[in-house]
């Protein structure tokens, strides 16, 4: 068929990358409790803290001053103490 794309041979490939947030495992659950614990040592009610769901997709820190306002300097200590957390 002229119209069917040129197929690939997958196992000549050196590398082949997946996509692992949301395609290969639901990482929505653990983002989500982390970012709430560390919102929650840095002193934030749930009520500020809102729809935790604003945190998936924006690059930490960018994220936590965006959303939630804050400085440079606090938004990269808790992507710091976010990270410790997330990666036990």
């Amino acid at each position: 068929m002229p119209d069917e794309p040129p197929r690939c041979d997958i196992a000549s490939r050196t590398c082949i990358l997946f996509d692992f947030d949301g395609t290969l495992a639901n990482t929505v659950p653990a983002i989500l409790a982390t970012g709430k614990k560390v919102l929650t040592e840095y002193g934030m009610t749930e009520e500020e803290m809102g729809d935790m769901r604003r945190l998936i997709g924006p690059p930490l820190p960018y994220g936590y001053c965006e959303i939630y306002g804050m400085s440079l300097e606090d938004a990269q200590k808790v992507t710091a103490h976010y990270r410790e957390l997330y990666n036990v």
